[in-house]
């Protein structure tokens, strides 16, 4: 007698097998095939099948023959090329930067300074694997001094959220020292068509008075963090005054989190995820890296900073940085065999906390230097039914 495995049982079968592998199974079927691009089944997968992290290496083809050479999601294994063409595409221009990463998901932005494109928005999701586009409207505040944005996951909504983060200069007076006015503004991404609760950017309210410094913030426990300093800089306040700045994606609250004391402010150190905590690559001095952990002190029933990893690895002076910017040293992220993963001018290698050795990475690569690298979980997710605005199938199919 012939064996049927039950409809209902499918679903379950395939959210075990990783997403490269079931971008090929939706040609099996149309069953499987409207599985596969449901909503449902997206989350359904995220909690279930086995996550597997590769390191984003984006490229955006300048010529018709490295076209050839790389597939517009070639995966090794570890590294993953992805295409940017679409991206370009949209925006007329090559000229933007990625604001962060979500379950699969990037969020870019037109490198338009603080301004935004009011045409365009100047704000884009994508699913590479999916090769999905989703612009988004632009933030209701304008004529800002300078922005930030951060992106994250809301799991108590299953909803994505985007934060902008703005500040004035509002002092007139070349005499007096300057000053700012800070606010904030949340758009929320992922309901259905239906909804109109949140079509538009919300302003939030109590946004600590710090301006954030201009690096990548970083996404973790269901909050988007960055650094931050006062608004006013004077030398009593200079040493140790960088904050973390926590945004709450739940309650849409900000908190703020002190900043390791033997860590100043004019020292070149940006944010990280490491083993799911939240961490600070300190580049303490030209011989070594120091990475500070956020660890639960059971003790004390509190968080507090960690000297994790001391990493020694020759690194290039703040001047040398200025003058030489493809000298360049950034921790990305966990690798294989809880080995940390850095870039070290345009080479990778991987440092073995047990060994305390580095290891070169051999990859093959195009000759371009990459713009950004990432740590990145493919995702299923479709922007079918999403609000905010539609896809554009046009641009897939020209």
């Amino acid at each position: 007698m012939e064996q049927v495995v039950p409809f209902d049982v499918i679903p379950h079968i395939l959210s075990k097998l990783p997403v490269k592998t079931l971008m090929k199974f939706k040609s099996v079927c149309k069953h499987w095939s409207n599985i596969i691009d449901s909503p449902f089944f997206a989350h359904l997968h995220s909690s279930q099948a086995i996550q597997e992290t590769r390191v984003l290496l984006p490229f955006s083809s300048s010529s018709d023959e490295q076209q050839k050479c790389l597939d517009p999601c070639k995966d090794d294994g570890r590294f993953m090329h992805i295409s940017l063409d679409l991206v370009s595409k949209f925006f007329e221009s090559k000229s933007y930067y990625l604001v962060g990463s979500c379950n699969g998901l990037l969020c870019f932005k037109k490198n338009s300074y603080c301004d935004i494109d009011r045409r365009t928005g100047g704000l884009l999701l994508f699913n590479p694997l999916r090769q999905q586009l989703l612009p988004l409207p632009p933030p209701s505040a304008e004529s800002v001094s300078m922005r930030q944005f951060g992106f994250g996951f809301d799991s108590s909504t299953a909803t994505y959220k985007m934060l902008s983060v703005f500040y004035n200069e509002i002092s007139t007076n070349f005499d007096d020292e300057p000053r700012y006015s800070l606010g904030a503004e949340v758009f929320t991404i992922g309901r259905s068509l239906s909804s109109s609760s949140s079509s538009s950017w919300r302003a939030i309210s109590n946004v600590p008075q710090l301006l954030p410094v201009l690096q990548d913030p970083v996404f973790l426990w269901g909050a988007i963090y960055w650094v931050t300093h006062p608004l006013n800089i004077t030398p009593e306040t200079s040493y140790n005054s960088k904050k973390i700045v926590a945004f709450h994606l739940g309650n849409e609250e900000f908190s703020l989190i002190a900043w390791p004391s033997t860590v100043g402010f004019h020292d070149m150190c940006h944010l990280v995820e490491l083993r799911g905590c939240l961490c600070i690559a300190y580049y303490c001095s030209k011989d070594y890296i120091d990475i500070w952990m956020m660890k639960e002190n059971k003790r004390k029933a509190e968080e507090c900073w960690v000297n994790e990893y001391r990493i020694h690895i020759i690194t290039p002076s703040a001047s040398e940085i200025f003058y030489y910017p493809k000298i360049f040293v950034e921790v990305i992220g966990q690798w294989e065999d809880e080995e940390i993963l850095l870039r070290y001018c345009s080479s990778f290698v991987a440092y073995n906390p047990r060994t305390e050795k580095l290891s070169c990475i051999n990859i093959r690569s195009p000759d371009e230097v990459f713009v950004f690298c990432h740590t990145f979980t493919g995702s299923l997710i479709s922007f079918s039914g999403f609000q905010a605005a539609e896809q554009i199938n046009s641009l897939v199919e020209a």
